[in-house]
């Protein structure tokens, strides 16, 4: 997570294709793996069983970083709405090195899908965290 906010890391769990970490703020952060250009069902339901670990059976404020990653199965897409609301009570995407015709399908599939949570697309992770932050809930 170079250039973030100052972050401090509770628990991290690296799967095939991603790195989820959990902070000490309670944000959950998911990091494509560089060279990972593609993610597929099975990589969608390791990825979430880490998530679940980590949120320990709490919704938490959400960063998912695409890295490279180009495609994605419509499946995936699928499982991910489905089971996005049991994760995270706001998510911010970050479309990482993808180019722009890739971040405008992110932004277009966000507009046809609405997630039931709010969500924003963000350039950079620090812009993400921010806002995930800005948006904190009151407990």
């Amino acid at each position: 997570m170079t250039g973030l906010l100052p972050l401090t890391v509770e628990q991290k769990i690296e799967t095939r294709n991603a790195v989820v970490r959990i902070h000490t703020n309670g944000l959950l952060t998911l990091h494509h793996l560089p060279g990972v250009t593609e993610s597929h069902l099975d990589d969608f339901k390791r990825n979430h069983e880490a998530l679940k670990e980590l949120a320990n059976g709490r919704p938490r404020p959400f960063l998912m970083n695409t890295g490279g990653v180009h495609r994605i199965s419509n499946e995936s897409k699928s499982y991910m709405n489905s089971t996005l609301l049991h994760l995270a009570e706001r998510m911010a995407l970050v479309p990482g090195d993808s180019n722009a015709m890739a971040k405008m399908a992110i932004r277009i599939y966000l507009i046809l899908h609405r997630p039931a949570i709010p969500t924003a697309v963000f350039r950079d992770d620090e812009q993400a965290v921010k806002w995930l932050l800005s948006q904190k809930k009151e407990t």
